[in-house]
């Protein structure tokens, strides 16, 4: 999907929390992707149980980009009305030669500004039929999933 212009991308009637999403995404780090986190956060995503609180997100950002550097999403388009957030993004994770797209959805609930609660939507398998074909890359998996 081509970049809309900014204005068509975010809709709603508070864009504030797109927009910092897009911004932390654009050039990621743990400390950007926590900064948008309410301290009371709940992250839910396919097949792995739930993350509460800022320090359980930190630990996860932090082996997620120890494993694969340079992780990165792009901001397709977004609708806030209230406390709910809906974005829908490209990740792009650096696997192999190239980078591998893979297309997601969260949902977010707002409280202070913050997300309180994300439910992502996304398919795994990419992912993982990507990992598995590639046994260098098998260890940092097992590092990152597991935290060893």
């Amino acid at each position: 999907m081509d970049a809309q212009p900014d204005d068509r991308r975010h809709l709603g009637d508070n864009t504030t929390f797109a927009r910092a999403f897009e911004a932390a995404w654009a050039d990621a780090s743990p400390a950007r992707l926590v900064a948008l986190l309410h301290p009371e956060v709940t992250l839910y995503q396919p097949t792995v149980p739930p993350l509460r609180g800022r320090n359980a997100a930190l630990r996860d950002f932090t082996a997620l980009f120890r494993w694969l550097p340079g992780t990165r999403a792009t901001v397709d388009h977004s609708m806030t009305l209230g406390d709910t957030c809906y974005i829908a993004f490209r990740l792009q994770f650096p696997i192999g030669d190239g980078r591998l797209e893979v297309r997601a959805v969260d949902h977010f609930v707002l409280k202070d500004g913050k997300a309180y609660s994300r439910r992502a939507h996304f398919d795994p398998m990419p992912l993982v039929v990507a990992v598995a074909v590639r046994p260098w890359l098998w260890w940092g998996f097992l590092r990152y999933r597991f935290q060893l």
